[in-house]
Order: structure tokens, then sequence, then C-alpha cells
């Protein structure tokens, strides 16, 4: 849903966009829409550190560990490279449902 929970906006006038931060990942617009989104960064909360040469540098928590993990978002595409959210969940152990 657009526009609900964001923290932080940016203007992206290199690419006649602006992106919209909230605690579990970023989406931009531009004059046609919606632009990209990520996929979840965090589990809650991320900061942006800076954006730079087309990349936004920022770190993102990880409830687990207790830490502030650094990841990078590429803004011409949206891909997200040190998504804690995605590492965690690689490293989870299912649990199996209870058979009835």
């Amino acid at each position: 849903m657009f526009g609900y929970g964001f923290k932080e906006f940016f203007s992206l006038p290199e690419f006649d966009a602006i992106l919209f931060v909230d605690d579990l990942g970023m989406e931009t617009i531009n004059q046609e829409g919606l632009w990209w989104r990520t996929p979840r960064i965090s589990w809650d909360g991320n900061t942006v550190s800076k954006i730079e040469r087309g990349k936004l540098h920022g770190e993102a928590f990880t409830p687990f560990d207790q830490v502030w993990v650094p990841f990078t978002v590429d803004l011409r595409t949206g891909d997200c490279e040190g998504s804690v959210y995605e590492a965690d969940m690689r490293r989870a152990i299912p649990i199996p449902r209870p058979r009835d």
C-alpha cells in the first residue's frame, strides 16, 4: 500500500524520481507511477547513510544478533545487496506443523 508508514523521503533528480523509506524497505515513484520496490530489507528498522553514484548505502537491524548490518540498494533497479531479512530467513530452521 503506497504511502503507509514512510519515515523518510529523498529526491532523486538524476532519475526524475522520489525515494520513500519505511522500516522494512524502500520504493520509488516517477512521473509514470511506481517505478520499483525493494524486497524486504529489515525486520524492523533501517537507516540511510548516504546516496551517491546511483547507490544508496544504509544499515538494517536484525533482532537475532541485535546489530545493524550494512546494505546497498541500486537506485536504477531497486536491487539490494546485504538484506539482513533475507539472510536471516535463509538461516532459519523450518518448524514442521504438528499433525492432528
